[in-house]
């Protein structure tokens, strides 16, 4: 209980981080609506509207990635397009979407998206300057093959959040920022799966393997 409870309160630590900028925004622009009448009141409901939008996006992409919503159905990995779009809009980092049309229609398994979901949010912690992200995906007869790719200046991916994607790290030892990674990898191998990474310059390759969908692996016997 001791590693499960070290997990959760860095997690909701890093959300609670993320959650609060938009949501201190949307006071500081009511706040200017009280303070100021008419004379901001445009300029004060546009900010409001802005951060508004960010943190519906965030808190839409954290339920599927981080809550159990992410397990009970098989949602096509289109949902994680509009769900990552949505999330990026405000920041510098651009999304390339190209998943195999199958499993962007149909789905890939029930969790597959969370797992897909948490990894992104590994990639795009890769990019401290903005860039693109891209994600890709393959199937393949050992299973499904998905790509995160994240390339801009500077991109890097800390070494803690490399030990945390393998399992290496001891719950003690993880922070606010390796958690993120930790969780991606647990939610990989909860589904048979593992996570391999690339590094190069300005380029950061995150690749999680899964074994066959169910129906296909019957369909083989």
């Amino acid at each position: 209980m001791h590693v499960e409870m070290r997990v959760m309160d860095l997690l909701m630590s890093r959300l609670c981080h993320d959650l609060i900028s938009p949501v201190g925004a949307i006071v500081n622009g009511l706040e200017l609506i009280e303070e100021m009448g008419d004379e901001l009141a445009q300029d004060a409901l546009d900010l409001v509207g802005r951060s508004a939008r960010q943190a519906a996006a965030k808190l839409s992409l954290y339920r599927i990635a981080y809550g159990i919503a992410g397990d009970r159905n098989d949602h096509p990995l289109s949902d994680g397009r509009k769900l990552l779009a949505a999330y990026l809009q405000e920041s510098k980092v651009v999304l390339d979407w190209r998943p195999e049309t199958r499993m962007d229609s149909e789905g890939a398994g029930p969790g597959v998206l969370r797992a897909v979901l948490a990894l992104a949010l590994v990639g795009i912690e890769a990019l401290p300057r903005g860039g693109s992200l891209t994600l890709s995906s393959a199937e393949t007869p050992d299973g499904i093959s998905v790509q995160i790719e994240a390339r801009g200046v500077g991109a890097r991916l800390e070494a803690a959040a490399a030990t945390a994607l393998s399992d290496e790290t001891a719950a003690d030892d993880l922070d606010s920022r390796s958690v993120v990674a930790f969780v991606a990898g647990v939610l990989a191998r909860r589904l048979g799966g593992r996570v391999e990474t690339a590094l190069e310059t300005d380029r950061v390759r995150l690749t999680l393997s899964l074994p066959p969908r169910p129906e296909e692996e019957l369909a083989g016997v």
